[in-house]
C-alpha cells in the first residue's frame, strides 16, 4: 500500500545505523522504481560506497567487485519488479559478513526470494496516533482546538490511518478555522469517505489550492521537476509569464506538504501525489496532444508522429526516443505555447524557425552537433543544459549546463555577453585547460562549478570581477595550483570547495573574503600552513572570516598546525581535520563557542588535546578522535555537556578516561588493548550504544546494569573483564559478548 510510511520508516532505521556506525559504508537509494535510467542509480551507489564516479554500466561489476570485504549498509527503496533490485546488487553473496540490505516495495512478492531474512509488513496507525499527526498539521498541536475536535475527528478517521493523507489533508485545512469555515471541514470529511481511493483523496489538497497559478506549478513539479535543483526551477519559473510570484506559489505548496526540500536543497513530491498530479493531466483530454505535459517520451513520440501537437502542450520529453517522429524538427511545429522541451540523445533535422518562442528551459543531453542550429530561436530561453555535448552558447541565459563535455578543450570568449547568466556547470569537462578572460564581465553569476576539470591548471585574474559570485567550486581541478593573488576581491563568496587540487597555499587576500561561510580544502595534499592565520604577514586578518562556519581540512597532509588566534572564528560549527600532520590544537581553540562537530580522526601526532578549557567546547555534540595517541582525556572533559557521540576506537596508548559527561549517547572506545578500567557509567542516563570490543585489558565495567537507557553493548573479546554485569533485564538491548 502506498503512503503507508515505508519510507519514512526506513530512513528512521537507516539513519540509526548511521549515528551508531555499525557499518563502514553506507548508500540510501530513494524511490527506485521513478528513475528510468538505473546507471544513475548504479553511480550513486558507487559513489556512496566507494567515493568515486561509475562512467557506464559497464564498469559497474567491476565496482560492485569492489564493496567485497566492506561491511555495508544498502536500502533500496520502492522497487516494483526484481530486476530493479538485480541490476543494483547482482551478486549479493559478494558483500561482507554483516552486511544489510533493507528493501522497500508495495509488492510482498517482489521481495521473495533465497536471499530474504526477514519481511515486516508495515501496520496502519492506530486511531489515536492518525489523530495526532492530523492535529499536529492541521493545528500545529496534538490536539484539536475545542471548537474543531469532532470535526477532526472525522476528518482524521476519513484518513483511513494513512500518513500521507493525514500530512496533506491536515495542511490543506490549517488555514480553514473560521466558524464559516465548517462546512469546508465537513465537505473534506463527506469527500474523503466518498473516495476510498488515495488518490482522489489527496485531489482534494490539489483542488483546495488558492489559484490556478498554484495549479499549475503543482502539475509543473509533478511532470518534469521532481529532483531538480530548487534554485534551477526558479529561474525557470521566474522566467514564464504564467507566474507572478513562483517563490510565493513554491513555498505555499510546501507549506501544504505537496512538495519538500531534500538536503540538497532538490524538489521532492511523494510518489502518490506525483501520481494523483499526472492523473490530472491525463484526464484533461482524451486526445493526448491536447494535454498540458507530455512527460512519458513513449506517448510524445505518438503524438509527435500522429501530428496531434497542439498549442495546449507546455511541457514534452522524448529523452532517448530512436529516429523517427521525434527527430523531425518539423512536427514540433504546432506546440507553440511549448515551455519545457527534453530532447536527451535525440539527432534533431530539419527546420526549427517555427519553434515555440515560449521555451524556457531546453535540455539537451548529448547534443550530436557541433553547434546548435542557426534557425533555433532561443530569445525567452531561461536554462540551457547540454550535459555531455559537443557545444553550448546563446542568449539571454540564466542558467548554462555544459557538464561532462569531455571535448570542450576552451570556452569561447563570447561568453563574457551572457549578460544575465546566474549559474555555469562545466563539471567534468576534463579537458578543457583555460578560461577565457571575458569571464570577468559574467556580472550576475552568482555560481560557477568547475569540478572535475582536471586538465584545469589556472583561474582568469578577471575572475575576481566577479561581484555577486557566492559558490565557486573546483573539487578534483587536480592540476589547479594557485588562485589570483586578488582572490579575496569575491566579497560575496560563501561557499569554497577546492578539495583535491594541487594548491599548495591560499592567497594573502584570502583572509578579505568576509562573507565565506563553507571552506573545502579535503585532499590538498601540498598545503602546508593557511594564508594569515600562521603569523607570516597578515597575523590579524584571519578575524575577517567571521562569518565561517565549516572548515573541511580533511587529508591535507602536510598541514602541521592552526594559527595560535584560530579561535577567533567564533561562527565555526564544522572543523574537519582527519589524517593531517597537525600535532596539537593552539589554546584558543576553547573559545570556539558555536563548535558542535570536531573531527581530528587519524590525526597521529596529537597526543593530548588542550587542557587549558577544553570544556568551554559548549556546543560541541560529535566528537571523534579514532585512530590517534592520545593517552587521556583533558581536564574539564565532562563539563562538555551537549557532547553525544565520541568515538575513539583503535587508541592504542588510551589508558584513562576520566571525566566522561553525562549527556553522551553514543561512547565508541573499542580496540583500545591498554585501557584498564572505565569510570563509573551510572550517571550517563542517555546512553544508548557503548563499543568495548578488543579492549584486552579491561577489567573493571561499573555500574552498567544501572542504564534502562541501553540499546547495544559490544564487549565482545574483552578477555580480561571481570564481574560481567547481568543485563537480561533489558530484553529490547543487543548484546554483542
Amino acid at each position: 500500500m502506498g503512503g503507508i510510511g515505508k519510507t519514512t520508516l526506513v530512513r528512521e532505521v537507516y539513519n540509526q545505523f548511521a549515528m551508531e556506525k555499525r557499518f563502514e559504508e553506507q548508500s540510501f537509494l530513494k524511490d527506485v522504481r521513478s528513475i528510468p535510467d538505473p546507471l544513475d542509480l548504479q553511480k550513486q551507489l558507487v559513489y556512496d560506497l566507494l567515493q568515486e564516479d561509475l562512467q557506464s554500466s559497464e564498469k559497474f561489476s567491476y565496482s560492485f567487485d569492489r564493496f567485497m570485504g566492506r561491511k555495508v549498509l544498502i536500502v533500496v527503496d520502492d522497487i516494483d519488479h526484481r530486476s530493479q533490485f538485480n541490476v543494483l546488487i547482482p551478486d549479493i553473496d559478494k558483500l561482507a559478513r554483516g552486511s544489510r540490505i533493507l528493501v522497500t516495495s508495495r509488492d510482498q512478492n517482489v521481495l521473495r526470494d533465497g536471499h530474504l531474512t526477514a519481511m515486516h509488513e508495515v501496520e496502519l496507525m492506530t486511531p489515536h496516533d492518525s489523530h495526532q499527526l492530523f492535529n499536529w498539521h492541521a493545528f500545529y498541536n496534538e490536539k484539536a482546538s475545542d471548537s474543531f475536535q469532532d470535526l477532526a475527528r472525522k476528518v482524521a478517521d476519513a484518513c483511513c490511518r494513512l500518513p500521507l493523507a493525514l500530512e496533506v489533508i491536515g495542511a490543506f485545512l490549517f488555514d480553514k478555522k473560521r466558524p464559516e469555515d465548517r462546512d469546508c471541514w465537513h465537505q473534506a470529511s463527506e469527500t474523503l469517505r466518498a473516495n476510498g481511493d488515495i488518490l482522489n483523496q489527496l485531489k482534494i489538497s490539489y483542488d483546495g489550492l488558492s489559484s490556478d497559478e498554484a495549479r499549475l506549478m503543482f502539475k509543473d513539479i509533478a511532470c518534469f521537476f521532481i529532483g531538480k535543483d530548487e534554485k534551477m526551477a526558479m529561474q525557470i519559473f521566474e522566467s514564464c509569464n504564467s507566474y507572478k510570484g513562483p517563490q510565493v506559489l513554491f513555498h505555499a505548496l510546501m507549506d501544504k506538504s505537496l512538495v519538500t526540500l531534500d538536503s540538497d536543497r532538490r524538489i521532492r513530491m511523494h510518489d502518490l501525489l506525483r501520481d494523483m498530479g499526472r492523473n490530472v493531466v491525463n484526464k484533461q483530454s482524451e486526445i493526448e496532444g491536447k494535454r498540458s505535459h507530455l512527460w512519458d517520451p513513449a506517448i510524445a513520440e505518438r503524438v509527435l508522429r500522429k501530428n496531434q501537437g497542439t498549442d495546449a502542450v507546455r511541457g514534452l520529453s522524448v529523452a532517448g526516443a530512436k529516429d523517427g517522429a521525434a527527430w523531425k524538427a518539423e512536427k514540433y511545429t504546432r506546440m507553440s505555447e511549448l515551455h519545457f522541451l527534453i530532447l536527451d540523445h535525440c539527432q534533431l533535422k530539419g527546420d526549427f524557425s517555427t519553434w515555440s518562442q515560449e521555451l524556457r528551459w531546453l535540455q539537451w543531453w548529448s547534443l550530436p552537433l557541433s553547434e546548435l542550429p542557426p534557425t533555433l530561436s532561443l530569445l525567452n530561453l531561461s536554462v540551457l543544459d547540454l550535459t555531455g555535448s559537443k557545444s553550448f552558447l546563446c542568449t539571454e541565459l540564466r542558467m548554462l549546463i555544459i557538464k561532462d563535455c569531455i571535448a570542450l578543450e576552451e570556452l569561447p570568449q563570447t561568453i563574457g555577453k551572457l549578460s544575465r547568466l546566474k549559474n555555469l556547470d562545466v563539471q567534468g569537462c576534463s579537458t578543457l585547460k583555460a578560461l577565457p578572460d571575458s569571464m570577468g564581465e559574467l556580472m550576475e553569476l552568482t555560481q560557477l562549478n568547475l569540478s572535475n576539470c582536471t586538465t584545469l591548471e589556472s583561474l582568469p585574474d578577471t575572475i575576481v570581477l566577479l561581484s555577486k559570485l557566492e559558490k565557486l567550486w573546483l573539487t578534483n581541478c587536480t592540476k589547479l595550483k594557485f588562485l589570483p593573488p586578488e582572490f579575496g576581491k569575491l566579497q560575496r563568496l560563501d561557499e569554497f570547495w577546492a578539495d583535491a587540487t594541487s594548491l599548495s597555499r591560499l592567497p594573502h587576500s584570502f583572509s578579505q573574503l568576509s562573507n565565506l561561510e563553507d571552506l573545502h580544502l579535503h585532499k590538498c595534499e601540498k598545503i602546508q600552513e593557511l594564508p594569515s592565520m600562521s603569523g607570516l604577514s597578515l597575523p590579524d586578518t584571519i578575524v575577517l572570516l567571521s562569518k565561517l562556519e565549516k572548515l573541511w581540512l580533511t587529508n591535507c597532509t602536510k598541514l602541521k598546525f592552526l594559527p595560535p588566534e584560530f579561535g577567533k572564528l567564533q561562527r565555526l560549527d564544522e572543523f574537519w581535520a582527519d589524517a593531517t600532520s597537525l600535532s596539537r590544537l593552539p589554546h584558543s581553540f576553547s573559545q570556539l563557542s558555536n563548535l558542535e562537530d570536531l573531527h581530528l580522526h587519524k590525526c597521529e601526532k596529537i597526543q593530548e588535546l588542550p587542557s587549558m578549557n577544553f570544556g568551554r567546547l559548549s556546543a560541541l555534540t560529535r566528537l571523534q578522535l579514532q585512530y590517534n595517541y592520545m593517552v587521556s582525556l583533558p581536564k574539564g572533559f565532562k563539563e562538555l555537556q551537549a557532547l553525544v557521540f565520541l568515538e575513539m576506537h583503535h587508541c592504542p596508548n588510551l589508558v584513562d578516561v576520566q571525566g566522561l559527561p553525562w549527556s553522551l549517547e553514543y561512547l565508541d572506545l573499542g580496540d583500545c588493548p591498554k585501557l584498564i578500567d572505565i569510570p563509573s557509567l551510572r550517571n550517563l542516563h542517555s546512553l544508548k550504544s557503548l563499543i568495548l570490543c578488543n579492549c584486552t585489558s579491561l577489567t573493571q565495567l561499573q555500574d552498567l546494569d544501572s542504564l534502562n537507557t541501553l540499546e547495544r553493548v559490544n564487549l565482545s573479546s574483552c578477555i580480561t573483564l571481570q564481574n560481567v554485569p547481568n543485563l537480561s533485564h533489558n530484553e529490547s538491548m543487543l548484546l554483542e559478548w
